[in-house]
């Protein structure tokens, strides 16, 4: 920790930091590869609620309907994937989202 806490604090022109918004997807997605779904959950939604202009956004919120299918709530999940498909109209979330609420029924 202490060389990342050295890395981190070092002149500021020549650290590379990525976007919140890049982060916590990413974080989303690990946790989810972890099988930790409430902390991906976690992760992707804040990503939709603090940049919904992202181009992270329509994914992150896919994956949180992915997350809700994935625990059995299958009301949760198309209420998610219809909001994706409304909100992000034309993304491949979206274009994901309606494959899943087709397969739903």
């Amino acid at each position: 920790m202490t060389r990342w806490w050295r890395f981190k604090t070092s002149s500021k022109s020549t650290r590379i930091q990525p976007t919140s918004q890049t982060l916590n997807y990413w974080l989303g997605q690990l946790n989810y590869n972890k099988g930790r779904k409430d902390d991906a959950a976690f992760y992707f939604a804040s990503v939709v609620k603090n940049y919904p202009k992202s181009p992270k956004a329509p994914d992150a919120m896919f994956k949180v309907g992915v997350i809700m299918q994935d625990k059995g709530d299958t009301a949760k999940a198309k209420a998610v994937y219809q909001q994706v498909i409304n909100k992000f109209p034309g993304t491949d979330g979206a274009k994901q989202a309606q494959k899943r609420l087709n397969a739903l029924g």
